[in-house]
């Protein structure tokens, strides 16, 4: 019995480290993800090639792409 509740404990462990390690790596390409737009948001406005007001613009469209 012990086998048998051994077994399922590691094969639990070893299912639920992959979907943890699955999430973890969503969780940061979808953050990385958003430094990157929001790099190319704010370049504008850091090479003074946009204005304030455009660059806010920008960065509430991007908030409600992402909601």
């Amino acid at each position: 019995m012990a086998f048998y509740f051994s077994k399922a404990l590691m094969l639990f462990f070893r299912t639920f480290s992959f979907v943890f390690a699955r999430l973890i790596i969503n969780v940061y390409f979808v953050l990385f993800s958003m430094l990157i737009a929001l790099a190319f948001i704010l370049a504008p406005s850091f090479l003074n090639l946009a204005s304030p007001a455009d660059t806010a613009f920008l960065i509430a469209g991007l908030l409600v792409f992402l909601l």
